[in-house]
């Protein structure tokens, strides 16, 4: 079973309490623990896009554009028009003016939605696949992501690290763990772990720079 809030809570307060400080609230606890636990998602999805990767299919009508992202939002990996049927295709990300000048469908992020360029063609059914937030911990049975729990000292170091600056204590043997030492690639720390393992789970095929040379405007060809 994976690492839960409350155990997260006691092992940092172990290695807070070296201090000898007991300022630390509970509310600042958790709150340096899910940092903590951003920090070590982030270097995940930093390089391997697709873990936890989550489609959200959405339909717009004639005459809108813009659909809301989710709450748990972080970044457009794709964007697909007629997801799952024999028609699928991958949109182009395209600025506010180029997008609106083409017939073919593009995507653009503005503020906290997702628009579909042309205004014209935008009608259609989509799926926006995106990279989420991790989920926040916030009772004591939260727990977290079950591949992530291997790398749970992480979090634990990174959360006692933050305590402890916060109190001008000598943080530096925890940092070390973490982060590992610089210049000596021996010792990458848990966080060489996690970019190691990250990149290992990737797919076996690298992504590629999309060729839009040859894609034509509204003056040259019709919407698909």
């Amino acid at each position: 079973m994976a690492t839960s809030l409350s155990t997260l809570e006691q092992r940092v307060q172990t290695l807070f309490d070296v201090s000898g400080s007991t300022v630390l609230s509970a509310a600042e606890l958790d709150q340096f623990i899910n940092d903590a636990y951003r920090k070590l998602w982030a270097m995940v999805v930093a390089v391997n896009k697709d873990f936890r990767l989550t489609p959200m299919p959405f339909t717009l009508a004639a005459g809108v554009q813009a659909v809301a992202f989710p709450a748990d939002f972080m970044e457009i990996r794709f964007v697909r028009y007629n997801p799952g049927t024999d028609n699928q295709f991958y949109l182009t990300k395209f600025g506010a003016k180029s997008g609106s000048q083409q017939f073919t469908r593009t995507y653009r992020p503005s503020g906290t939605n997702l628009i579909i360029e042309p205004l014209q063609n935008a009608a259609g059914s989509y799926s926006l696949d995106y990279i989420p937030q991790p989920p926040k911990l916030v009772s004591g049975t939260d727990t977290l992501d079950a591949e992530l729990d291997q790398f749970s000292d992480f979090i634990v170091y990174d959360a006692a690290i933050a305590a402890l600056s916060r109190e001008e204590t000598d943080a530096g043997q925890l940092v070390a763990l973490c982060y590992g030492i610089p210049g000596d690639p021996k010792n990458p720390g848990i966080a060489g772990r996690v970019t190691r393992w990250a990149s290992d789970q990737r797919a076996a095929d690298p992504d590629h720079i999309e060729d839009v040379r040859n894609r034509s405007t509204w003056l040259w060809a019709p919407p698909p």
